[in-house]
């Protein structure tokens, strides 16, 4: 899929699997590029695919979200299981640039482990720190790979939210991701683009 015919596409689905209001769907979506292409214009798309989620959750939320550049990195140390900082209405965009650093990335879906214990998922972070070994147990049967090919230019969007299930007509009923670099190497970049929709607290 060309960069420039990508995003209206890109911006359905993630209306479809990734705002949610129910556990139907699997609040994450996942977008193969393919491996040439161009940074410049692969980070357009990214942030006109951001623009249009603003613009479409108004439209059927009839809520704003306000688009931040979070920048770009050089992510080659393995992460624990989080959502990023940022309000509990919220959506994550990570733009990945091909590389030659081996990686696999993981969706956790702990709004459906906090609901199977009866508490929210603020309450749930708070009881189950994802950090701690005793968390990470807990959310292993919720925790899905996603088919990533470093190689590749992706997009990956999270569903950031933090909300309770009386809210979950925002469609912010969120998931944690997580990282785990398998061979380091500091002779190549592992360069992500990151971006936030939030809704103003």
């Amino acid at each position: 899929m060309h960069f420039r015919e990508a995003w209206a596409e890109m911006a359905q689905v993630i209306f479809r699997q990734v705002l949610r209001t129910d556990l139907d769907r699997p609040g994450f979506a996942h977008f193969r590029l393919g491996r040439t292409g161009e940074a410049a214009q692969f980070y357009e798309l990214l942030r006109r695919l951001g623009t249009e989620l603003a613009v479409r959750y108004a439209r059927d939320f009839a809520r704003e979200l306000t688009l931040f550049e979070q920048g770009s990195f050089d992510q080659q140390v393995s992460t624990h299981p989080h959502r990023d900082g940022a309000p509990d209405e919220s959506l994550l965009l990570l733009g990945y640039e091909p590389t030659t650093v081996s990686s696999r990335v993981f969706a956790l879906d702990y709004t459906r482990a906090a609901l199977d214990r009866g508490l929210s998922p603020r309450e749930f972070l708070d009881v189950f720190n994802p950090l701690t070994l005793a968390g990470q147990t807990i959310l292993e049967p919720y925790r899905l790979e996603v088919d990533f090919r470093p190689e590749e230019f992706q997009i990956l969007a999270f569903n950031n939210g933090a909300v309770s299930w009386d809210r979950r007509h925002t469609g912010m009923l969120g998931v944690l991701h997580q990282a785990d670099i398998l061979r380091p190497d500091p002779a190549a970049a592992r360069r992500i683009h990151s971006l936030i929709l939030a809704h103003p607290d």
